[in-house]
């Protein structure tokens, strides 16, 4: 008997089933059954005593099935073998761990409120372009520390250049992926998601959910879903994403365009603190009428800020002006660099339920990874370390 062909049909049968390699033991015993076959089906020829060679032949052949079936058992049943779509988890982390220039639209939605969308492009992690609903454009080079805001229907620029700021990347939620832990995923299966016939991924995880579509061609996302049980609930969704983009270098130029009314401020800015966020929150909860703000989020708390300034008759002096948007952005900044970059758990605020002065009622909490106390701000705007079942809501704490 060749020994070799019979190897060669074993691994024949191992390629019609996966590509996940089989133990050495499982190889043997498959090894030996063909052979062993093979040997009697030689003999019984060579002895043409056919009932014999049959029902050896028979009882053999129902051997060898049964064995092929505990060894498919066995390879659909290992815990290192892919999901049922023909990838894995840790297939798509290991390629979003590695930055790559996209695009794709983006749609921040809070309970009970529109969505509010935009197209965004990020050539780089310290770089990005966001061209909003309302026409507005915005630029960021966090690196060269300048934002731009264009107005196109108004031929208006502000550009605002901070100093005494160190080099900064962009939050990513691609690379925030990039970064959770294989095995703490839910298969979801496979659906068609914008034409393409997806596979699916869910990581639960504290208030924050990610649900993760990928082309199983290319193991990149085609839909993300972030899901924030947050005060109110906020989910995130990105879709139509563009993997291999040609972006035009003058679509991140700082410069305003020509015709524009363009207006300049200069501002020095460190990372904000939580004394310059309680600051920034007393100033805003005052321009708001003795009011926290309802969010947190930038273009949330941007809006309802435009709203009070027509609530008050229009336009505001330009003193007034730059202490609101300085203001906004220390906030917004603040809160970015928590869930971002320390990435603390559990964050939560409440305040447009608290009204200002409220020493007992809470507004804001979170705590930090391995600390067993939340960080929790009051409607006085003091803070103070608290154990989980002194928060308000225990339904909004998760332990």
């Amino acid at each position: 008997m060749d020994n070799r062909k019979s190897e060669e049909e074993m691994q024949g049968m191992l390629k019609q089933t996966r590509d996940t390699p089989v133990p050495d033991e499982v190889k043997a015993r498959l090894q030996a059954h063909l052979t062993a076959f093979r040997r009697k089906m030689d003999a019984a020829e060579a002895a043409r005593f056919r009932p014999v060679f049959r029902l050896w032949s028979w009882r053999s052949v129902a051997a060898v099935a049964s064995f092929a079936a505990i060894l498919l058992l066995f390879l659909f049943s290992n815990p290192l073998r892919k999901g049922n779509s023909g990838i894995s988890f840790a297939d798509v982390l290991e390629q979003l761990k590695t930055f790559r220039p996209y695009s794709w639209t983006d749609s921040i939605q809070y309970e009970n409120k529109p969505a509010l969308k935009m197209r965004v492009m990020k050539p780089s992690l310290s770089v990005r372009r966001e061209i909003r609903e309302d026409g507005s454009i915005y630029v960021f080079d966090l690196q060269a520390g300048k934002t731009l805001q264009l107005l196109p229907e108004k031929k208006y620029a502000r550009l605002t250049v901070y100093t005494e700021d160190e080099p900064k990347q962009d939050p990513d939620l691609l690379a925030m992926i990039g970064q959770l832990q294989d095995g703490t995923q839910q298969e979801l299966g496979k659906r068609k998601i914008d034409g393409t016939m997806a596979t699916g991924f869910k990581v639960p995880g504290g208030m924050t959910t990610w649900t993760v579509w990928v082309d199983p061609e290319t193991c990149l996302p085609v839909r993300v879903e972030l899901d924030q049980e947050t005060k109110p609930r906020r989910k995130i969704v990105m879709s139509d994403f563009d993997f291999a983009p040609a972006f035009d270098e003058s679509l991140f130029n700082m410069e305003p365009p020509e015709g524009y009314a363009v207006e300049k401020i200069v501002r020095k800015r460190a990372n904000p603190t939580e004394r310059s966020f309680i600051e920034g929150l007393r100033f805003l909860s005052e321009f708001l009428g003795g009011r926290f703000p309802s969010s947190l989020e930038g273009s949330e708390l941007a809006k309802e800020l435009a709203d009070r300034v027509k609530e008050l008759g229009g336009s505001r002096s330009n003193e007034e002006t730059d202490k609101i948007n300085e203001y906004h952005s220390e906030v917004t900044r603040y809160v970015q660099i928590l869930k971002g970059f320390t990435k603390v758990e559990n964050f939560s605020y409440v305040g447009g339920t608290v009204t200002p002065g409220d020493k007992s009622a809470p507004i804001l909490w979170y705590r930090e990874k391995g600390s067993k106390t939340y960080r929790v701000i009051y409607g006085d705007l003091s803070a103070c370390q608290r154990s989980s079942e002194e928060l308000p809501d225990s339904t909004s704490r998760n332990n």
